[in-house]
């Protein structure tokens, strides 16, 4: 299965240009590292002025899972997801769109109000007999987990990306068709050797500092907030039977199985018994809200948060002396007085030590390599890897996705001997011999690849474009993955 997702990857994973509503009408997926209720509001990630919550997060988790679940026929499970670092691969997809969200902002590039009416009401999602259900669309909101004006911000955000693709979109010359044939039907016989990366990278005090007197601009502190809390838990007496089913009734809609059926009350009275518990320890909080504000009752607890470890959407607006409105907070209500604001400083080399070490270890893996890779090329010892083309299968010890990145890496340089990296590897190589396909064979080729020129054109398009914008726009990670927790 694992093999079969990475083999498939380029179309598992899609791109910016490409921008889906696969989350309209799905459940959340559990597999995440947060739960369902905690730090509902707060962000695991802050992209120039775009914050990325929990809840953005949440669903383009459940997206990724539920597409992978549908193309495995229902067989894909959380201990896959777990084992693929699908959690890692939404923040990466939240972070990439985020850039081009930057950028679309920047260059006044918006969905408007009118735009996302337009796509709703010609949406065949929310169509029944080919005319717009308002009830049906009401539905499929309710059942998303959204309000409504969540549901359409986020796809105002989905359809700003579409604007911004079709204005930056290329579409290939004629020539470059014809080039792109002949390409695929080139064949090299080739001879080549994978270097493997050093598994341990040494380096002392004095290198490291070097490093970081080079970069320490990019290590900061965290902005903290220093509070006054006041935590309110739900209670733990025995609700009454009568009471949860009615509450059940009410909210019926928002209990579903993750293939998206609706549980009855004996499968969800677990969830049901927290979400009643919930709601009534809402009421008291804001009861306890009231009294703090009024000056009658104390917090009782200090906080220093920061958006690692705390929602700070629900704070970030607030003023020194502010007491802000309850919110849900570890499983209860939190009731939060701003005392204070440090903001973000430059670390010491000792604060930045950990996460410098790391950066540094990269990159000094990677010039090793590097070298090696050189080293390994003025003294070739390739073996011989077969007659290839652009459409060559796999017969070596590369992955699936390091073999095709190599092929087009090989076939784009005009040289006949070079070096293709990787993250932990890099295949040194060698071209003896060339041939190319016949005029009728090229004209052929022509109708098959002229939609993979202009995906892999704006693909590459799409690369360059990011790297210029993660320069662009300062990116802050919190999220750090469910092995971390």
């Amino acid at each position: 299965m694992i093999e079969w997702m990475q083999k498939h990857k380029k179309s598992l994973i899609p791109t910016i240009w490409i921008s889906t509503i696969a989350f309209v009408g799905a459940g959340f997926v559990g597999w995440g590292a947060y739960d369902m209720n905690a730090n509902r509001a707060g962000s695991i990630a802050r992209v120039g002025q775009i914050s990325i919550t929990n809840q953005e997060y949440k669903i383009k988790s459940t997206e990724l899972y539920n597409r992978l679940n549908a193309m495995s026929d229902g067989q894909f499970t959380q201990e896959q997801a777990k084992n693929m670092h699908l959690d890692q691969i939404a923040v990466d997809q939240l972070i990439g769109e985020a850039y081009f969200l930057n950028f679309a902002k920047d260059l006044g590039v918006q969905a408007s109000d009118k735009d996302v009416a337009e796509f709703v009401l010609n949406s065949p999602n929310f169509q029944e007999n080919g005319a717009f259900s308002k009830e049906l669309y009401n539905n499929v909101v309710k059942n998303s987990g959204l309000t409504k004006k969540e549901f359409e911000r986020n796809l105002q955000k989905v359809l700003t990306l579409e604007k911004l693709g079709k204005a930056l979109k290329i579409t290939p010359s004629p020539k470059i068709v014809e080039a792109f044939a002949a390409s695929q039907l080139m064949q090299d016989k080739v001879s080549a050797e994978i270097i493997y990366a050093d598994a341990n990278v040494t380096f002392n005090d004095d290198e490291l500092k070097k490093f970081w007197e080079g970069e320490k601009s990019h290590f900061m502190t965290e902005k903290k907030y220093n509070l006054g809390a006041y935590f309110v838990a739900p209670s733990k007496a025995d609700v009454n039977e009568t009471e949860l089913s009615k509450f059940y009734e009410e909210h019926r809609g928002e209990y579903r199985s993750l293939d998206d059926k609706l549980l009855d009350f004996a499968e969800a009275k677990p969830n049901v018994l927290k979400d009643y518990r919930m709601d009534q320890v809402k009421k008291d909080a804001t009861k306890d809200y009231l009294e703090i504000k009024k000056g009658k009752l104390d917090t009782n607890e200090t906080i220093v948060a920061t958006a690692s470890n705390f929602p700070i959407s629900e704070i970030e607006v607030a003023k020194p002396g502010d007491v802000i409105k309850p919110f849900e907070y570890k499983g209860g209500y939190l009731i939060a007085k701003l005392n204070g604001v440090e903001q973000p400083r430059q670390m010491s080399f000792e604060e930045a030590k950990p996460l410098a070490s790391k950066e540094f270890e990269t990159k000094r893996r990677k010039e090793l390599l590097e070298k090696r890779a050189q080293d390994a090329l003025k003294n070739f010892k390739g073996e011989d890897f077969g007659t290839l083309s652009l459409n060559s299968k796999n017969n070596t010890k590369l992955s699936d996705d390091e073999f095709y990145k190599f092929l087009i890496d090989m076939f784009n340089k005009p040289a006949k001997e070079g070096i293709v990296m990787f993250d932990n590897k890099a295949v040194v190589y060698k071209i003896s011999q060339q041939s190319l396909g016949s005029s009728e064979e090229i004209d052929k080729e022509k109708t098959i690849v002229a939609d993979r020129i202009t995906t892999l054109l704006n693909s590459n398009l799409q690369d360059d474009l990011t790297k210029m914008l993660e320069k662009r726009y300062k990116t802050e990670r919190y999220f750090k993955g469910k092995d971390s927790e």
